[in-house]
Order: structure tokens, then sequence, then C-alpha cells
């Protein structure tokens, strides 16, 4: 069954940006589970990103938060123009 619409309203009106990833501008992207996948930019809560992906992870009905939380050492950013930025 896929995740109940409430929910996925609930999340935008948290995060006015939330959108639905789409596939091809047609159908929304559904995870394995038949599950919506809802894209949020929640910077905010990046001031404390353990705190953030405790407390989103804690919400019944979310899997993943895609916080990579103490997996790297060194971030590597890329601009349009191919330059690179190593972020420790």
């Amino acid at each position: 069954m896929r995740y109940h619409y409430w929910h996925l309203h609930h999340w935008r009106i948290l995060a006015s940006n939330g959108v639905l990833r789409v596939l091809q501008q047609v159908h929304f992207l559904l995870t394995d589970n038949k599950n919506y996948i809802l894209d949020l930019k929640l910077s905010h809560l990046l001031d404390d990103p353990d705190l953030a992906h405790k407390n989103i992870i804690s919400i019944p009905g979310v899997i993943e938060t895609g916080l990579f939380i103490d997996l790297a050492d060194t971030v590597i950013v890329a601009n349009e123009k191919a330059e690179l930025e190593f972020i420790s």
C-alpha cells in the first residue's frame, strides 16, 4: 500500500518546498515497496544533522532520510565549470 497522501501533504506544509519526485514528468516515482519519494530542502535542520536524522527517522512511515552522516572524511563538490572544492 502506498504511503498515505495525508502524510505527504503534512510534510509539504512543514517544508513548503517539498516536491514529489516524478518519472519522465508523467508519473510519481515510487520505491520498490510502492512508496512515494518526497524531496525536501530542510537546510535549517542541518545545523545539527544527527539530531535532524533521528527526529525525521522517528516519524511513522519514514524509511530513510538521505542524510549520509559519518560516512566520509572529505566531500568533493564540483561546480558547473568542473572546478573542484574539497571539504574536510
